[in-house]
């Protein structure tokens, strides 16, 4: 039944995005957390004398934009993610969603954008002011080995969590194809 629900949650977010933004490409896709993860998490919740209830990216989607043309600039691919976001967040502020403020960023200084040339930094954070508490920002400031998006956590009425991360066509290539790969990063991080 919660797969059902998000899987609806996800199709009006997705439908929400198209309508405000005709002149992108969208792609959503609901996801489950890989086992190696979940592992991963219970882990540091243990170290941290945490309960595992503070795992709250459980049930997740992505929400992913492509270039609007050929001639678009990375910075311009970016402040329309960040409109995405800034829109995805009103609407479901406005369908009795609460987001969470977002948990402190992990170190993200040893990012080197020399290791990553093709990973794109932009100038300045376009995410509304208003949001700005509520948003992971990984696009500023990508982690140590490249990965990018925005992740935010939402609250429905009943109490569900769900996370919901933003990225562009290029970051999500990345980050499942390239050195971020999450189920390869994560392994490391176990051994």
């Amino acid at each position: 039944a919660l797969q059902r629900k998000t899987k609806s949650l996800v199709q009006r977010i997705h439908s929400k995005i198209v309508k405000s933004f005709p002149n992108i490409t969208v792609t959503t896709k609901a996801r489950e957390k890989a086992l190696i993860s979940y592992f991963h998490k219970i882990l540091i919740c243990l170290k941290e004398g945490r309960p595992l209830s503070d795992i709250l990216d459980a049930r997740a989607c992505r929400i992913i934009i492509d270039k609007i043309d050929q001639n678009c600039t990375n910075e311009e691919l970016i402040i329309e993610l960040c409109k995405v976001v800034n829109t995805t967040l009103t609407y479901l502020i406005y369908k009795g969603y609460q987001p969470l403020p977002a948990p402190p960023a992990k170190d993200t200084s040893k990012f080197d954008p020399a290791l990553h040339p093709d990973v794109y930094v932009p100038k300045r954070s376009y995410i509304a002011s208003e949001y700005v508490v509520y948003v992971k920002n990984y696009v500023n400031t990508p982690k140590e080995y490249g990965y990018q998006s925005f992740h935010v956590l939402v609250k429905s009425p009943e109490g569900d969590v769900l996370e919901i991360q933003f990225r562009t066509y290029d970051m999500d290539f990345y980050a499942e194809h390239k050195l971020a790969d999450h189920d390869t990063y994560k392994k490391e991080q176990i051994k």
